[in-house]
């Protein structure tokens, strides 16, 4: 995802249960296996995560 608004990174933080916001970073941090943020031309940032392709013989694999 990239973002204009560049006069702050993002972070993964705690919120309020009753919050309608701001769990985006948690989820993503969650479910990725990397993440980070790339400074881009001012005043821009893009939000990266990489997922971990499952394969065969892992945990993760969905042949039965």
């Amino acid at each position: 995802m990239t973002d204009t608004r560049g006069d702050r990174l993002p972070r993964a933080r705690a919120t309020d249960p009753g919050a309608e916001r701001g769990r985006g970073l948690l989820l993503v941090a969650a479910l990725a296996d990397r993440w980070g943020v790339t400074p881009g031309p001012a005043p821009r940032k893009t939000v990266w995560a990489e997922l971990a392709i499952p394969t065969a013989g892992s945990r993760f694999s969905t042949s039965r």
